[in-house]
Formats: structure tokens, sequence, C-alpha cells
């Protein structure tokens, strides 16, 4: 990677972590910042180097909050006679964490699986399937376009309507 890349890749990993807790897109800068100053580096506007900027938020998330993750798995671990109320607590925590991901789980297999059938589902879409499909839910739609290919159980209310 020629220097000037090198530069680019840094100034964006340091936008990137300190831009990551602040209430807008924590991708909307990878595309903004190229693009007011000009850069053109195909690698630098890749799903690739995007992917790698946000792996390492992540995994500066996770040292940074390490004794905290530490915490949660000893909680998750902890035999329940010798629990006390704050290890009750993170494990709650812990639970509530994985339970929170299920979601986004089955969001990202079901984008995977509509991809792979030649649709291309939006978000709102994605996040509606997740849901029914956690809560075992039928969605009432008028567009079942959108979430046939996601098989998801879902109904078009209006078509057994007269006229």
């Amino acid at each position: 990677m020629p220097v000037g890349e090198t530069l680019q890749a840094a100034l964006l990993g340091l936008v990137q972590g300190l831009t990551e807790f602040l209430p807008i897109s924590s991708s909307g800068h990878l595309l903004v910042v190229p693009w007011l100053l000009g850069w053109t580096s195909p690698l630098l506007n890749s799903l690739t180097f995007d992917v790698a900027l946000h792996l390492g938020t992540l995994g500066a998330v996770i040292v940074y909050f390490r004794r905290e993750w530490q915490a949660l798995g000893r909680a998750l671990l902890t035999p329940t006679p010798h629990r006390t109320a704050e290890i009750a607590a993170q494990r709650r925590l812990a639970w509530l964490l994985v339970l929170g991901s299920v979601p986004a789980g089955l969001a990202g297999l079901l984008m995977d699986r509509s991809r792979a059938a030649g649709h291309a589902p939006g978000f709102a879409d994605l996040a509606i399937a997740a849901m029914a499909g956690v809560h075992d839910l039928t969605v009432l739609t008028r567009n079942m376009r959108h979430f046939a290919p996601l098989d998801i159980p879902a109904h078009d209310p209006f078509e057994s309507l007269p006229g």
C-alpha cells in the first residue's frame, strides 16, 4: 500500500474511532470523508476496508471493556447458590445481550437467504421479518414481493376484499 493510502487509511481509522459512539451513521463518515477530500482509492472505497475498520472497532471495544466482559462471563458460569445480587444482575445483563443479538443474527440469515434467491430486501423488511420470525408471527402487508423470499409467513389482508 503506498504511503499516501496508508495515511488516508490511518485518518479514516481515526475518524471511525472518534465517531463510532456518536449518534451518527457508523459507516457514513467512511463515504463522506473520502468524498470531501477527493480520495479515489479503490481500496479505501471497498467493502473489505469498511469491514476491516469495523472489526478494528469491535476489537477495541472488546479490549476496552474486557473487565466487564469477563464479569459477565463469570456471572453466567457462577453456580446458583454462590450468586450475589450483583452477580445476578450481571447474569441478567449477559442474557439480555444474547437475546438482543438474536434478531440481528436472524436478519443476517434472512438477508443471506434472500440474496441467494436473487432478491435484495431493505433494512426495514429484514427487521420486520426478523422480529416476526423470533415471535412466530405472520406479517400483514400489501408488499408480498418483499417478504415472500424471506420464508416468513406473510399475508395481504386486502387480497380477499371485493373490488
